[in-house]
């Protein structure tokens, strides 16, 4: 046997090295996984905080909004029911000549 073979040598070097990578990449990746947890944890406060902004604003918007349809239905009502009267009265002059 050789001197290497016997206590290890090069090869136990290179499986020390590889050892300590491995340690380095879970770390590694460990201090990835922390850096996500709070750039979540950031960006879910931030939205939380967009969100109480923009929530009157965005219940006024949508109150215009039905409003406005309210409106438009309402001038389509009256409009369809000009429109009908305006067939009733023809039909009628119609049928009477």
């Amino acid at each position: 046997m050789t001197e290497s073979s016997s206590t290890g040598g090069p090869s136990q070097a290179n499986g020390s090295r590889r050892d300590q990578a491995t340690d380095d990449l879970h770390a590694a990746l460990g201090h990835l996984r922390d850096a996500v947890d709070r750039l979540r944890s950031e960006i879910e406060m931030n939205a939380k905080d967009e969100w109480v902004r923009a929530k009157p604003e965005l219940k006024t918007t949508l109150g215009d909004l039905q409003k406005m349809i309210d409106a438009a239905a309402e001038r389509a009502k009256i409009v369809l029911g000009g429109l009908s009267d305006r067939l009733d009265s023809t039909e009628k002059r119609d049928q009477s000549n």
